[in-house]
């Protein structure tokens, strides 16, 4: 029998984490493993406008976004939570918020040597806990605004942790035309089905071609305003 081939990037750990000599899901962490998976270390209440801006974003840029939703009460959570974050190539966290499972779970991504956007409210404001890493690039400060939020993860997405280089940052309006169209789609088709709605629009994004046809949209709406504006100006008279 051939023996399957590990997949690149993919890295499971020789100790686990409740003490058992060997990892006992390591086929179901290869099996889910992709490249394009982000992990979420996000807080759970109180969120949802920043949670749907991020998702959103990482749909836009063809990412799947993967969230911790597992409490850490027991051992057999804190084992899906370990494997939800091995599946994943990437992590976000914010650590604006005094939450308990955000450093734990921040912990693991940094342990697993997943490449992590730190997102604070205000970037001097990182707790002292994490004042060792306040020099690196991968903070994200969006002062609690929505649009700001979308536009650093999409530049983080855009530069150089992401090695791949998925393109340059997104046009902010085409980042708010997808967050609109997933919050849609949560609320009416999906039912608050998470994974759901996430792969659904990403389909639908690549397979339609949106972006594109959205760039072209605006291409034809600028050069509309620079006529207008041109013909304004024909109209002024010369001055002898």
């Amino acid at each position: 029998m051939k023996k399957k081939r590990r997949k690149k990037g993919c890295f499971i750990p020789s100790i686990c984490l409740l003490g058992k000599p060997r990892c006992d899901r390591k086929i179901e962490i290869l099996k889910n493993y992709d490249r394009r998976r982000v992990f979420l270390d996000i807080p759970y209440a109180r969120y949802k406008r920043f949670e749907h801006a991020i998702c959103s974003t990482l749909i836009a840029h063809n990412l799947t976004p993967v969230l911790g939703r597992e409490k850490i009460t027991s051992k057999e959570r804190i084992c899906k939570l370990c494997v939800s974050i091995l599946s994943c190539k990437y992590g976000i966290a914010d650590v604006s918020y005094p939450t308990l499972n955000v450093p734990f779970e921040l912990g693991l991504l940094l342990a697993y040597n997943k490449p992590t956007a730190l997102l604070c409210q205000k970037r001097h404001w990182i707790p002292k806990h994490f004042s060792d890493m306040q020099w690196s690039d991968s903070i994200v400060s969006y002062s609690m605004d929505k649009e700001k939020l979308m536009w650093g993860l999409s530049k983080w997405i855009s530069g150089g942790d992401i090695k791949e280089r998925i393109g340059q940052p997104k046009n902010i309006l085409y980042l708010k035309f997808v967050n609109s169209l997933f919050i849609d789609l949560l609320k009416k088709e999906f039912k608050n089905n998470f994974l759901g709605a996430s792969e659904a629009l990403r389909i639908y994004l690549i397979e339609k071609k949106i972006e594109a046809s959205f760039k072209k949209a605006i291409e034809r709406k600028t050069q509309e305003i620079l006529k207008k504006r041109l013909s304004k100006v024909s109209r002024i008279p010369k001055v002898r």
